[in-house]
């Protein structure tokens, strides 16, 4: 994946990325337990950070701000992402994806997935 430019590029790829995933998960069995790897082998993809394009931009850009800044370690990645901003980073317990990666069924990770499709639609309105 290449990085996006701005952060707004991010948030939509990001969006675009999980409505991908839900589209897919609409099509399992609801009561199937949740399968990482499946989904993975099935679409190349899955909800872990390689392949969410706000994690690759915020990586980045908190990079570049380090270097330009000097702040060494001082400065944590997710405190530059926009859906941590305004949800809490992805393990805390605003965020949605926390919920998704602890779902067992296709049918609870379709309800929370849904929900971090509504967040990330949220930040990239807000990034308009």
């Amino acid at each position: 994946m290449r990085t996006p430019r701005t952060a707004r590029e991010a948030a939509w790829l990001s969006l675009v990325h999980w409505r991908k995933m839900i589209r897919w998960v609409e099509k399992q069995d609801p009561d199937e337990p949740v399968g990482f790897f499946h989904m993975q082998a099935e679409i190349s993809t899955n909800w872990d950070g390689q392949y969410c394009a706000l994690c690759t931009w915020t990586k980045a850009w908190a990079l570049r701000h380090r270097e330009r800044k000097g702040n060494g370690n001082n400065v944590t990645t997710c405190s530059f992402c926009p859906l941590a901003k305004k949800y809490g980073p992805c393990g805390g317990a605003i965020n949605a994806w926390a919920y998704v990666s602890m779902t067992f069924s296709w049918k609870e990770w379709l309800k929370h997935g849904r929900r971090m499709e509504q967040q990330l639609e949220a930040v990239w309105k807000e990034l308009q």
